[in-house]
């Protein structure tokens, strides 16, 4: 995450604050895996979801403890061995096909094989 996208993150973990100060604030996606300690530090985060667990959200909603304790749900990228497809709830008349996660390419700028693992092509027959 570059240093511009992590001070617009903090900022909208501020708005939301200010909006809702009851507001339970959950952080997830590539920045959440690679960062998870990191992202819990800012203050108003109360749940952190990595790679494994980003599509279980409701089911963290569901149980919150009652405490509200701050907590992290991550595990090694390595240990991810799913392949969810996307899709669009709205109504566009195009699709978006996902034919790949993750990356094998180790370039010394890019986390993506840190946050999304290593490569993962699904085939299909059209």
């Amino acid at each position: 995450m570059t240093e511009n996208a992590d001070k617009k993150f903090k900022y909208f973990v501020k708005q939301a604050q200010k909006n809702n100060p009851n507001a339970f604030i959950a952080a997830i996606g590539c920045y959440a895996q690679l960062k998870p300690k990191e992202l819990l530090s800012v203050d108003g985060v109360d749940l952190v979801l990595g790679a494994a667990d980003k599509f279980n959200l409701l089911e963290y909603l569901k149980n919150l403890d009652s405490d509200h304790s701050k907590k992290i749900h991550s595990c090694n990228i390595n240990d991810v061995n799913f392949f969810k497809e996307s899709y669009s709830l709205n109504h566009r008349t195009r699709a978006f096909l996902k034919v790949q996660d993750g990356c094998d390419y180790k370039c010394s700028f890019c986390t993506i094989p840190l946050a999304r693992g290593s490569q993962e092509v699904i085939l299909f027959q059209m």
